[in-house]
């Protein structure tokens, strides 16, 4: 129950939350979890930020279905406008709260990383928005 909502991501991080790799600040990333199991994930437009953004992704949306099978978080991205992630299922074990969500994985921003020696060791980190 605590996951359906509006959320924002603040940060990507390393996983243990000693360093910020991207801040995205005033302009996040989004992501809804609807009740009837689906998602949308919109890219931030800060093209500072983001290279995804930079390269045309800004606003597009990523559409899925998300189900939690245990600790476990499943989605399903059935489409990606901006072919970034690819299409496929994705499972996180997130650590959250009422309030905040850390994915413990890189899923939506993960080309916005460098290598992948970061991109193993980041973590996409929300916290919930105004609904």
């Amino acid at each position: 129950a605590c996951l359906v909502g509006n959320w924002s991501l603040t940060s990507i991080q390393s996983l243990d939350g000693s360093a910020t790799y991207l801040d995205f600040g005033a302009i996040p990333s989004t992501l809804e979890f609807t009740k009837d199991g689906n998602f949308t994930f919109t890219c931030t437009s800060n093209t500072s930020v983001s290279e995804m953004a930079g390269r045309g992704c800004a606003g597009e949306k990523t559409y899925g279905k998300w189900e939690i099978n245990g600790t476990s978080l499943k989605l399903k991205i059935t489409r990606a406008s901006c072919g970034e992630p690819p299409e496929g299922t994705y499972t996180v074990i997130p650590t959250i709260t009422d309030t905040f969500m850390n994915f413990n994985a890189l899923i939506f921003h993960s080309n916005d990383m460098t290598d992948d020696l970061t991109k193993q060791n980041s973590s996409e980190y929300f916290v919930r928005a105004a609904n």
